[in-house]
């Protein structure tokens, strides 16, 4: 039977609040029916910055301590580090669960020194975004 807008195919997956059915399709196969996706792993956190200039690579150090640290030892699933062209600087960090992220950051700083260096270049905080996986073909490796 040929897809239709409003077919879906239902998943059920963690979501970030808990348990839910979530729709999601990666294409459509040649004879219409909808491919499905395969749960996304995890979610998703977009932290931002602004940086003050000259501090730039000093961040980086300190934000790439960090990231390691947090994927060998917190169970992160690891992060990428971007600069916008708005002059933000952009993580987007991904974890496998809420409860995951929120047992990470309760036990402290994973590295002191890195954390210092890394708020010493910051100017400004910007509000945390989550986000909820839904499709996913982002390249890996």
């Amino acid at each position: 039977m040929a897809a239709t807008p409003g077919d879906q195919h239902v998943i059920e997956r963690q979501g970030m609040n808990g348990p839910e059915k979530s729709t999601s399709a990666v294409g459509l196969q040649e004879d219409g029916t909808l491919i499905p996706a395969s749960p996304a792993v995890g979610f998703v956190v977009i932290y931002r910055w602004r940086v003050h200039t000259g501090r730039e690579a000093y961040f980086i150090a300190a934000w790439s301590t960090i990231t390691g640290c947090l994927k060998r030892d917190r169970g992160s699933l690891g992060a990428r580090l971007h600069r916008g062209q708005d002059g933000i600087w952009y993580s987007y960090a991904q974890w496998p669960t809420v409860a995951a992220r929120e047992a990470a950051f309760a036990l402290g700083d994973v590295d002191a020194r890195a954390q210092a260096a890394m708020n010493e270049a910051i100017k400004e905080h910007l509000p945390v975004i989550l986000l909820e996986p839904v499709a996913d073909q982002l390249v890996v490796g």
